[in-house]
């Protein structure tokens, strides 16, 4: 199932609060470096009263993954609207970049895998691994926060795992991993070299019979809209792939009780 955001035939909803600063327990100091300056806190609520907030870094300061992006709010709305889908599966998100769509995801199913690549900051805040298969420098500290929201919403329910996740381990022969019946990601293809190594995660991680579910915007004027339709022709090629597209209109509500009339 491929979603795309922007649509006008199905709506979803989300309430984003105000930026706020950690309380309690959320306050409690990193076990890796991370400079708290560059950080600000986002809640997110949803219709059935539960509420999921991340730590972000501004796109400027550290890039993509350090940023929640609509297609990431859509996906994170959307696993709240159909949790049935979810209820008792283990869930692998690809590219969980700061977790939103994985830790609400995390709260309705049975156990939920976040992954992304980078360099994995110990807890000494050394780099375990710098660089890609692809040659390409990896983003520090991602997965340190991503790492950091997963412990900060585990008592808001849902406990979610961090792995270091690298889409071009994946192109390597005899690649080997867990599969899951459920994969989930959004905004994940900003770059035409990324389109073979995110096909073959895809197709090492997911088992036989299991589905893909990624959350894409559909403005055809972004570039990144004609990558993710490239992935789609692989996906619908693939032996025993199918592809259904489902047009979504994401819409924001001030309130809760907005969100549920």
């Amino acid at each position: 199932l491929v979603s795309e955001v922007g649509g006008n035939d199905k709506t979803i909803g989300f309430v984003s609060e105000t930026y706020e600063e950690p309380q309690g327990e959320d306050a409690e100091p990193d076990l890796v470096c991370f400079d708290p300056s560059r950080a600000e806190f986002r809640g997110f609520g949803y219709q059935d009263g539960s509420k999921v907030v991340i730590r972000e870094v501004a796109y400027h300061l550290d890039g993509y993954g350090h940023t929640t992006w609509e297609a990431g709010i859509a996906l994170s709305a959307w696993v709240k609207a159909n949790s049935g889908e979810l209820s008792g599966q283990r869930v692998l998100e690809l590219g969980s970049g700061c977790g939103l769509a994985g830790l609400s995801a995390a709260q309705v199913c049975g156990s939920m895998v976040l992954t992304d690549w980078g360099g994995d900051l110990d807890e000494s805040g050394m780099t375990a691994s710098s660089s890609s298969p692809s040659g390409l420098n990896q983003p520090q500290e991602l997965l340190a926060n991503l790492r950091f929201n997963a412990r900060m919403n585990a008592r808001r329910g849902g406990r979610a795992s961090v792995e270091r996740r690298d889409w071009y381990d994946c192109l390597e022969p005899g690649f080997q991993t867990e599969q899951f019946g459920l994969i989930i990601g959004s905004d994940l293809l900003y770059e035409e070299e990324a389109i073979a190594p995110l096909f073959a995660a895809v197709q090492g991680h997911v088992r036989e019979g299991g589905t893909m579910l990624l959350m894409s915007p559909a403005d055809p004027n972004l570039s990144r809209c004609a990558l993710n339709q490239r992935l789609v022709g692989l996906l619908q090629g693939a032996e025993g792939g199918s592809v259904t597209t489902e047009p979504l209109r994401l819409e924001y509500y001030e309130s809760l009780g907005a969100l549920g009339e």
